[in-house]
């Protein structure tokens, strides 16, 4: 089939790095735990992991059971509210979302807010939903319409506004460095202040049994004040805990405190004067939040994932359960459908046919923590620290089962598979080349001692190519596996983490000092010809054409044009909602391995280049009007539509289908993308109501 450009739709002026120019996807965004709440009635657990909750079924609290993982949301899920059939998320920059659970299967998103400033802690009472925004204060939202939240008033506190509790007409906020501040709430509309008590620490959350306000005070533990006068609330007692004060609970006369690392925090408060520690459980990880059922707590501990703690009448502590929650996510690579991601506690593949909706299928816990994977047939090898390599039969990818293993004597950090043989960076112990002709059966059958931090290794031809932290890159010949030489090493590219060849050229992702390009056409004598100073710092790189993807720790995906070494610029970025740790390409989308939040997808257009129509014949054009309740398409396609901020709004998977359901779609310009066969069709489309 021939292809002509028929139609230039809309031009891209040139503009600078801009996000813009970056579109996010779709992510799988789960990691760390950092917020619980629970339904007492249905005994149906809420889990806030990283960028996402799951849904537990918690009827047996010794084997909780995941329900779904279908509420996403693109920043941290800091704390989770629970009313009637509704479920509200707190997530950072992403603002409030409203969410159906009556389904806990099946959730459907039902609205979303997104304020000036961040989401924290938040509290329903009646047709309003009282939500802590930092420094934005206090916000009264009307959600009498769960699909369109309404913000109604507002009270500028003057601290950071972290958690919000309701009594009558009365609101009580832990204002961060300013204390618990006592806000008048009768009229929704017009909130206004009426007295404090400047606390010691930073109020992060606040539980009000009149006559008494409890605060977690963060560095300064339990404060309790007597709010008898709200003009003047008074701190009567305090018990200063070992941790740093998140979240509380009560339980009659007994206070349950999240403490970060010293854990859970049991607390007599009988004596508001004198409050005494009863008891104390530590887990594994920091413990940001926690909510109770009868004799049992739930805890959320950060990468210690969740916790069941029992309790008895004498208030002893004892673990009786728990669910793995993904840890720090550190590298991936795509296959087909699927991402096979590594992270601190083994592999976990990733089904991402519909990005909006990636999901989890399978998870392998390997003895030690994954740091680099390379996918070969249907065999994953794992560079698993401590315990070496680990080769992981994936062909059934809900069951991926371990069938091999070598211990290294150094920490495995990274694998590279190449004909019948695994290089594994073993950091301090160099480069280690492992037979796996046989996979159930690998054994080390060379080494090269020579680079003291090895990172990352990737092999062409007959060189490997080491990623050698603070020495740079170095260059050994592997033309004899049994004796692998050291050639040359270049330094002065910065902490050399991650590496990777292309056309002719060695890109080194160099940490603070972004990235370095080698030319290696002489082995011996390798040669720096360009490199570009990133944001942030470079943890890993990958190119394609002139592209070169860079995941840059705090500073998150930077693009670059490479076309020309000596003149590197930026020309697109995205902040992911966590550190960049690693990525790959698809050969259409990028995904990020972003240490709590799991993976997150984008995608890059080019700035400056003329979006085009391009098909073959008896391909009709895109429509230009939308209007009804369907899109119908002229072929059949992988359907993309983006808003004017460049997110993605709705994805359609190709089949048979040539009608989309676009009635929720509100009014406005979009920008549509039809994947269908070897052509791509793009086009700017207008939605009529």
């Amino acid at each position: 089939m021939y292809r002509l450009i028929l139609l230039i739709l809309f031009t891209v002026p040139l503009i600078g790095a801009d996000s813009s120019n970056v579109n996010f996807v779709g992510h799988w965004p789960f990691g760390y735990a950092f917020a619980i709440s629970y339904d007492t009635s249905k005994q149906i657990g809420f889990l806030g992991s990283g960028c996402g909750v799951y849904i537990l079924d918690l009827t047996n609290p010794q084997s909780p059971i995941k329900r779904s993982e279908q509420i996403r949301a693109r920043d941290r899920v800091r704390y989770l509210t629970y009313s009637g059939t509704s479920l509200y998320t707190s997530s950072g920059s992403d603002g409030l979302g409203i969410w159906d659970v009556s389904d806990p299967a099946h959730p459907q998103k039902l609205g979303s807010w997104r304020g000036p400033d961040s989401a924290y802690g938040a509290m329903v009472k009646g047709n309003y939903l009282y939500l802590a925004c930092g420094d934005s204060g206090l916000y009264v939202i009307d959600i009498s319409n769960p699909s369109q939240p309404n913000p109604v008033g507002r009270y500028d506190s003057p601290g950071q506004a972290y958690g919000i509790y309701i009594v009558d007409t009365l609101g009580y906020l832990a204002d961060g460095l300013n204390g618990l501040r006592v806000v008048n709430v009768a009229d929704p509309a017009h909130p206004f202040g009426l007295g404090y008590s400047n606390t010691p620490g930073t109020a992060r959350d606040v539980v009000v049994v009149p006559p008494y306000a409890y605060v977690a005070d963060g560095d300064r533990g339990l404060r309790i004040i007597d709010i008898s006068n709200p003009m003047n609330p008074t701190e009567i007692g305090y018990y200063d805990t070992y941790g740093y004060s998140w979240t509380l609970r009560l339980r009659d006369t007994v206070a349950f405190i999240a403490d970060g690392n010293r854990g859970l925090e049991l607390i007599n408060i009988a004596d508001p004067q004198n409050p005494t520690e009863i008891n104390y459980y530590r887990p594994p990880g920091i413990t940001y939040s926690l909510d109770l059922a009868d004799t049992i707590v739930f805890l959320a501990c950060g990468f210690g994932s969740f916790r069941v703690v029992a309790f008895d009448d004498s208030f002893n502590l004892t673990e009786i359960g728990g669910h793995d929650t993904p840890e720090k996510s550190q590298e991936l690579v795509v296959s087909g459908q699927y991402i096979y991601l590594v992270e601190n506690d083994g592999l976990r593949i990733l089904n991402y046919s519909n990005p909006l909706q990636t999901t989890e299928v399978g998870y392998y816990n390997t003895p030690d923590s994954a740091k680099g994977v390379f996918l070969s047939g249907n065999y994953a090898y794992i560079a698993d620290a401590d315990s070496g390599l680990r080769v992981v039969d994936v062909s059934n990818p809900s069951n991926p089962t371990e069938i091999g293993s070598c211990d290294t004597p150094g920490e495995a950090l990274s694998v590279f598979v190449a004909t019948n043989y695994a290089y594994v960076a073993d950091k301090t112990k160099g480069l280690r080349v492992i037979y796996v002709g046989d996979p159930s059966n690998p054994a080390e059958f060379g080494f090269c001692e020579d680079p003291r931090s090895a990172y990352d290794v990737w092999v062409v031809d007959t060189l490997a190519l080491i990623a050698n932290g603070t020495n740079g890159l170095m260059i050994i010949n592997v033309s004899d596996p049994t004796n692998p030489k050291s050639i040359s090493t270049l330094t002065g590219l910065g902490t050399a983490l991650d590496v990777v060849y292309y056309n002719g050229y060695c890109y080194v992702a160099g940490g603070s000092q972004g990235i370095g390009i080698v030319d290696i056409s002489d082995p011996a004598n390798p040669r720096k010809v360009g490199g570009y100073n990133t944001t942030g710092s470079a943890n890993g790189i990958t190119v394609t054409d002139s592209i070169g993807y860079v995941a840059d720790g705090s500073a998150g995906l930077r693009v670059l044009n490479i076309a020309d070494t000596a003149n590197i610029f930026e020309v697109g970025y995205y902040l992911s909602p966590a550190d960049a740790y690693g990525l790959c390409y698809d050969g259409d989308d990028i995904l990020l391995a972003c240490d709590w939040a799991g993976v997150q997808i984008y995608h890059f257009t080019y700035p400056g280049i003329s979006e085009v129509e391009r098909k073959g014949p008896g391909y009709p054009p895109i429509p230009t009007i939308l209007t009804g309740d369907y899109l119908t398409l002229p072929f059949e396609g992988e359907v993309r539509i983006y808003n004017i901020l460049g997110r993605l709004v709705l994805f359609h998977p190709p089949d048979s289908r040539h009608r989309i359901w676009i009635r929720d779609l509100p009014a406005g310009v979009y920008f549509i993308t039809i994947r269908t066969g070897g052509d791509f069709h793009l086009g700017k489309v207008v939605r009529l109501r």
